[in-house]
């Protein structure tokens, strides 16, 4: 194994998504054949745990629950299942969640999770009331990508829900006021494929198509702040580091380690040779990055000597100029400023990234209210 590789879990076929329990050295991996498999993993191994069929389609993403005890997964088939992840026993399954394929689900407290589909139709569901509280189905024309929850500093209340897509967008929602688009972005012209909220709660870090990371100043959403070419490919996940730095995953299968503002390459976590990254997570304890790749595989990466020696990742050496696959001509205009100063960007054409899903009818209004009644 590659150093600062801890373990790798063998998946049955390409990942599209990882999730790590919130207590428990489990990983949940959502497969491109429509199963989810759960390992249990130690500082050098990761074994199967459950492994079934959760969707008839694609299963394009998978979360862990409250204390873990339930996995949501969402899949090209329409669906939304609920999973006990201690048996590996479905739980509940709501047919038709979306009119489309769902591509990201994320929990936004305890009780409550969001939905995005191959549409850009984005739904938010209370377990308590069990049923789909509100829709934002006519913000996005293309497939929502990510997802974030965040709280600005200063207010009450369950929040923002933050949402980019391929049309090219970044969107902003009120949680507090049910179906409020609070803003929507200028079209970038390229697909945005990830996000991340850093910077204290002050800057949003998008990445792109194109290779590119967006970066947005909270609460002012019609154009980006800086940008920071670089990547050779798409960067398709970005995780928060720290305060100031950011995982990256890349089509050229690279995971790196960016500085946002002033904007800096860093060095290179490892990589997945040739294979495209599908995502990365951050385990609860920081200890661990997991990154899921074409190559079939998840690899745990141990990155503790960044998250938790006290030392700030900007501080890390960058590997040799030959192996990062950058650009150094392709840097960022703020580069030597920490400041809000704003840039003026080229434009990326579009290119298509997610799988089409078949056609299907959109389900009835009493099946989503009925999804979470064996939940509770």
């Amino acid at each position: 194994m590659e150093s600062g590789e801890a373990c790798r879990a063998h998946v049955s076929n390409q990942p599209f998504e990882a999730a790590f329990h919130p207590t428990q050295p489990l990983l949940a991996a959502a497969l491109i054949t429509g199963n989810l498999e759960v390992f249990r993993f130690s500082t050098s191994s990761a074994e199967v745990v459950h492994k079934f069929k959760a969707h008839s389609e694609s299963c394009r993403t998978v979360k862990f629950i409250g204390d873990g005890a339930m996995l949501l997964s969402g899949g090209a088939d329409h669906s939304i299942l609920a999973t006990d992840s201690a048996t590996g026993q479905i739980m509940a399954r709501l047919e038709n969640a979306h009119a489309a394929g769902v591509n990201i689900i994320i929990p936004l407290d305890e009780s409550t999770i969001a939905s995005g589909d191959d549409d850009g139709c984005i739904k938010v569901w209370d377990v308590r009331q069990r049923n789909c509280t509100f829709t934002f189905d006519d913000v996005h024309q293309d497939f929502i990508s990510d997802m974030q929850h965040h709280v600005p500093q200063g207010s009450a209340g369950p929040g923002e829900l933050i949402a980019v897509s391929g049309d090219g967008t970044l969107s902003v929602h009120s949680l507090r006021h049910p179906g409020k688009l609070i803003a929507q972005s200028d079209n970038l012209e390229d697909e945005l494929l990830s996000l991340a909220v850093i910077k204290d709660g002050k800057k949003v870090v998008v990445g792109s198509q194109g290779g590119i990371i967006n970066i947005f100043s909270y609460g002012d959403w019609g154009d980006i702040n800086d940008r920071f070419p670089g990547h050779p490919l798409s960067v398709d996940s970005v995780v928060m580091c720290d305060r100031d730095t950011v995982f990256t995953g890349s089509s050229d299968g690279m995971i790196r380690i960016v500085q946002i503002l002033p904007n800096k390459l860093l060095g290179v976590v490892g990589e997945h040779m040739d294979c495209p990254i599908e995502h990365l997570a951050l385990s609860p304890d920081r200890r661990y990055l997991a990154s899921a790749s074409h190559d079939n595989m998840i690899k745990l990466w141990d990155v503790a000597y960044i998250t938790q020696d006290g030392e700030s990742a900007k501080h890390i050496q960058a590997p040799d100029s030959s192996s990062q696959n950058i650009n150094a001509d392709e840097v960022s205009m703020s580069e030597e400023n920490d400041s809000d100063q704003e840039q003026e960007k080229p434009k990326k054409k579009k290119k298509s990234k997610k799988l089409s899903a078949k056609d299907h009818t959109e389900g009835s209004g009493s099946q989503g209210g009925n999804f979470f009644a064996d939940l509770m």
